[in-house]
């Protein structure tokens, strides 16, 4: 039968190709790909297609740089679903059946958020309370108190960060030194005077550049972990002596979460 699919479904599956091809390519990621990808045309058969599901699973199953995202189930099936919808345009019923464009705009958006998930700095960023050494505690907490702070980055005399102060360390730090009669005097005590090394409330330093779907993970994983992750200091390059760009608690998650493509 001579005749031409549909502008809107031949761009579904120029799409499709694009996707397979970047997934492939993600798994694939040696001479292997590149020999695999050189071979892959305009149309291709069932094996292709098996493939490019098996590859979804083995992404979804390991860390890849986007694992994140295809771990979550609605992107999973949405994914499998294009490659169904274009193994049956290709097989059963080339010629008969066409996409709706919003469909089509939908693989693409889908690919584009692959290809490019949005960072982090993307979603907020905003100035931090921090503190160093000298100052006083008393200061501190009304900070805490005034904004639900509950974590605060302690920078040393190079503006570098040292350690963070949180809720649980102060606690500690009371707790060890009420005296007989129960009382604390509040006013000479400078951050200086606090321990802030509690193995029970650790911190990751990490890039404004970071999938906002990888903040989530990494609170899960510290869970798996039995580690009390209490706070995610975002600053331009992973390191310590860069300018601090957001302070990320568990409690900031479901904000981020409205940044999902879901």
């Amino acid at each position: 039968m001579d005749k031409k699919i549909d502008d809107i479904t031949s761009k579904f599956l120029d799409k499709f190709i694009e996707l397979e091809k970047f997934i492939s390519g993600i798994v694939l990621w040696n001479k292997e790909a590149k020999e695999y990808l050189s071979k892959l045309g305009d149309y291709y058969d069932e094996t292709r297609h098996e493939g490019f599901v098996s590859k979804l699973w083995t992404i979804k199953k390991w860390n890849y740089n986007i694992s994140r995202i295809i771990k979550n189930w609605k992107w999973f099936d949405r994914l499998t679903k294009y490659s169904h919808i274009r193994n049956k345009l290709l097989h059963d019923y080339k010629w008969f059946i066409s996409i709706s464009e919003s469909a089509c705009n939908e693989l693409e958006s889908d690919l584009n958020v692959l290809r490019n998930p949005k960072k982090i700095w993307e979603v907020r960023k905003c100035d931090v309370f921090t503190c160093n050494n000298e100052d006083k505690l008393e200061y501190v907490l009304k900070e805490m108190k005034d904004n639900l702070y509950t974590h605060i980055p302690v920078l040393n005399n190079e503006g570098n960060i040292k350690w963070v102060l949180s809720e649980s360390t102060i606690l500690y730090f009371m707790l060890n030194n009420i005296d007989k009669d129960r009382c604390l005097v509040m006013e000479p005590i400078k951050i200086w005077d606090i321990d802030l090394v509690n193995s029970n409330d650790e911190y990751k330093i990490i890039s404004k550049d970071v999938s906002i779907y990888d903040i989530d993970y990494m609170f899960l994983e510290s869970i798996n972990l039995w580690i009390r992750l209490g706070v995610i200091i975002i600053t331009n390059n992973w390191n310590t002596n860069w300018n601090i760009e957001w302070v990320i608690t568990a409690w900031d998650i479901p904000m981020i979460k409205k940044h999902y493509k879901n």
